[in-house]
């Protein structure tokens, strides 16, 4: 399947879903959840079975969970593909999978299972920096005046019809949610919503109505930790999954009076959480030297190293992520730049690479080159 089939999938997706609400109708999702529901047992054992054949070795207790009538909503960090099988078979539980990956997700085999356990599929694009909504944006900015009106006319209906589209989603998903929630399903709703690509965070950050959610239909949220490493000497990976104890929100914030700040103290309640099952997990399994990385990324270096500033060379720890990026990408339908543009971005916190762009502007003289040095920028 082409993204621009994809594309057009979602978009019916999306006008059914609207369809739905504007009608006062259940969720499509919701009806799919409830008709297929008896297969959940035999979805777990065949994705169990998908991931023993894969060649994992699994560090991970399997869990089951009762909370009565009250929903679960399972916030995991978001790093790999196999995340969402994997974490489904460590939970017994059913549970819904909330997602903004329809390319990569709907048309796979795995995809499928998957849909029939039940899928709420979003558009995590956002309507005011999407490559794609810019660049359309930008068309219809330029000198149009060697343009045919038709053609203008087209392209602003389209670009208006996908801004609308995305918009009017991310409101709409909200409703799916609450729906599912509602009728007592639980979510496995990924904290950090997208991909984590980052080099210096262990997670990106979450977004409020996770938190609005649980108090609105009266769900308890399970933060979770998922981490994949290569075994050293071993054609194998390790998948390993650790819970924390469970965050009743009822109990913390009343849905009449929630406040922002609310919701930013509950989602920094989750992070910490997370963070803090992650570098247990880390500290257990990714111990890596200096030494290792120097060996192994430092001592040769590479034509392009000769032949660029000392403070441009990339260190060893920066190739070595590199080469996992690499890895991991390669398992994905997206580019980079369309991961990061799903993701919710802190427009306070500067990028390593935009720091030290001016460098690349700098006249050099005896009185600034010690900018230069490679000790200056580790």
């Amino acid at each position: 399947m082409t993204k621009e089939e994809a594309k057009k999938e979602q978009e019916k997706l999306k006008k059914r879903r609207q369809y739905n609400i504007d009608h006062n109708l259940p969720s499509e999702e919701l009806e799919n959840i409830r008709k297929n529901l008896w297969l959940h047992n035999i979805l777990y054992k065949v994705m169990s079975l998908f991931n023993s054949i894969s060649g994992y070795e699994k560090d991970f207790e399997r869990h089951k969970f009762d909370f009565g009538d009250r929903p679960i909503i399972f916030a995991f960090n978001h790093v790999r593909m196999q995340d969402i099988a994997i974490i489904m078979e460590a939970i017994k539980n059913h549970m819904v999978l909330l997602s903004g990956d329809f390319e990569n997700v709907h048309p796979d085999i795995s995809g499928k299972l998957l849909e029939k356990n039940g899928i709420a599929y979003l558009d995590m694009k956002d309507p005011y920096d999407d490559c794609a909504l810019k660049n359309q944006k930008k068309y219809l900015e330029d000198d149009l005046s060697g343009v045919l009106k038709e053609e203008y006319d087209r392209a602003k209906k389209e670009y208006e019809a996908d801004l609308k589209s995305i918009i009017n989603d991310r409101k709409n998903i909200k409703v799916v949610i609450h729906d599912i929630l509602h009728a007592h399903y639980n979510l496995l709703w990924f904290y950090e919503a997208s991909w984590n690509s980052s080099e210096n965070k262990p997670y990106y950050d979450g977004y409020f109505h996770m938190v609005k959610a649980a108090v609105e239909d009266n769900a308890i949220v399970i933060p979770g930790a998922f981490d994949m490493t290569d075994i050293p000497g071993k054609k194998k990976r390790r998948v390993t999954i650790r819970l924390e104890e469970p965050i009743d929100f009822c109990k913390m914030y009343d849905i009449n009076t929630i406040t922002k700040e609310d919701k930013i103290e509950g989602l920094d309640l989750i992070k910490g959480r997370i963070g803090k099952l992650l570098f247990d997990i880390w500290d257990k399994y990714s111990k890596v030297s200096r030494k290792e990385l120097e060996e192994k990324y430092g001592k040769t270096l590479t034509a392009e190293d000769y032949f660029v500033p000392d403070y441009k060379r990339k260190s060893p720890l920066v190739k070595c992520f590199d080469e996992y990026m690499d890895k991991v990408l390669s398992e994905w339908k997206f580019s980079l730049e369309e991961i990061e543009e799903k993701h919710f971005v802190d427009k306070s916190i500067v990028e390593q690479k935009e720091a030290f762009s001016h460098l690349d502007k700098l006249n050099l003289n005896k009185n600034n080159a010690f900018l230069l040095s490679k000790r200056n920028h580790h």
